[in-house]
């Protein structure tokens, strides 16, 4: 989504606004979920539910490192 075209949209006001509104909603998110360790314990469950027993393998291998920002 680097497009030229796509790009161009992310300028406009309703995309502002739109990005406005995710950050909203990630904070309140967060503030819920801060307040409310249940929530924690009940999405790991989740979590483990739908691995099944299965564990993520990162493919990046371990001798990879990352380059450093200037």
């Amino acid at each position: 989504m680097h497009t030229r075209q796509a790009v161009a949209t992310g300028t406009t006001s309703i995309a502002h606004k739109g990005m406005l509104h995710a950050g909203k909603v990630m904070a309140a998110t967060a503030a819920e979920v801060m307040q409310n360790p249940e929530l924690i314990k009940q999405a790991n469950q989740e979590l483990q539910n739908r691995l099944g027993g299965e564990s993520y393998v990162c493919p990046i291998p371990k001798e990879v490192m990352p380059t450093p920002l200037k």
